[in-house]
């Protein structure tokens, strides 16, 4: 969509979908020198600013961490995705903005850091929390080098998923 087709849509002024844009407090991104912006984006943004609740993003391949931490995190009112493996983060990080993503380092396929660094050139804003229970392994390193937003140590229990989150979006 246009600045203008946004306008249309949200119903507010022209001047108003430009500003935000500019600022970056709409899902939009310039493109020859003018602001486009996803209609799905959009909507989710929409959604997301009527209700409160965030998209959190969890990557691991144990199902047993992806299920208590979708449990814990949804339970606190947010929306979260859970997926597997490295490439399954990709689709998704190219589907939706997440406002913070959940990553393990060590996956079969394609690694943690190969995700990382793929998720950072889709969206280098995005908060990631690397999640590892190899703390000294090269990957590990090599992500830290990156810059994540934080590193949470496997075993961890569901006060550090509390904290983790209270910490970013404040109750």
């Amino acid at each position: 969509m246009t600045v203008r087709e946004a306008s249309r849509y949200l119903k507010v002024n022209l001047m108003t979908v430009y500003k935000l844009a500019q600022r970056g407090m709409i899902p939009a991104s310039k493109v020859g020198g003018n602001w486009r912006i996803k209609k799905e984006l959009l909507d989710e943004w929409l959604i997301k600013q009527a209700s409160g609740k965030r998209l959190i993003l969890v990557v691991d391949d144990d199902d047993t961490i992806c299920d208590i931490m979708k449990d814990v995190i949804s339970k606190r009112g947010h929306r979260v995705i859970a997926v597997n493996n490295g490439e399954s983060a990709i689709k998704e990080v190219k589907r939706h903005r997440f406002d913070l993503i959940f990553l393990d380092i060590i996956m079969p396929g394609t690694t943690g850091l190969e995700t990382f660094k793929v998720i950072k050139q889709l969206n280098p804003k995005a908060l990631v929390v690397v999640v590892t229970g190899f703390p000294d392994h090269r990957l590990v390193s090599e992500a830290i080098a990156q810059g994540p937003f934080m590193v949470m140590r496997k075993p961890f229990g569901l006060q550090e998923i509390h904290d983790v989150l209270d910490m970013l979006f404040k109750p």
